[in-house]
């Protein structure tokens, strides 16, 4: 994983950078670390990624410093590989849209601080993703998100 490296960011600790250019379509790395199967845990822990309907993975570094954005460069295919979903040049941050690794309808964080024009200010689950950006990432996106999100 010699294209990334981990650094601090500039308003909210750290983040994943990208050394060497990645092209749309490209592999980051795969997720690693330990699974959870219990949600009240998962929650608790704070920066897990859902795997499953009722699994989640707390990830190792680098993973742990994945950063959201509202408009990201990267997205988890099937929760685990980090794929990139747009052209990422060399310094910039890797970023997911946190809303594609939970479908908890109940979830949510408050202030988001991405600074992206379609910013949506509070992050939800996978059901509170506008229908244009679900459908952007619904190729990559596991079985049980896709139906989570279908039956809101």
């Amino acid at each position: 994983m010699s294209h990334i490296v981990i650094k601090n960011t500039r308003s909210i600790g750290r983040g994943v950078f990208i050394a060497e250019r990645v092209c749309e379509g490209q592999t980051i790395f795969v997720m690693s670390g330990y699974l959870i199967k219990d949600r009240e845990r998962a929650v608790k822990l704070n920066c897990t990624s859902q795997i499953g309907k009722n699994i989640w993975l707390y990830p190792s570094s680098p993973g742990r410093y994945l950063n959201h954005s509202c408009n990201p460069n990267a997205i988890l295919k099937n929760g685990i590989k980090l794929i990139s979903i747009k052209q990422i040049n060399p310094g910039e941050e890797v970023t997911i849209d946190y809303s594609t690794t939970e479908d908890d309808i109940r979830w949510s964080m408050k202030c988001c601080k991405c600074g992206s024009e379609n910013c949506r200010k509070t992050i939800g689950s996978i059901q509170t993703l506008p229908k244009k950006q679900f459908n952007k990432y619904r190729k990559f996106l596991p079985k049980f998100l896709q139906e989570a999100y279908l039956k809101k």
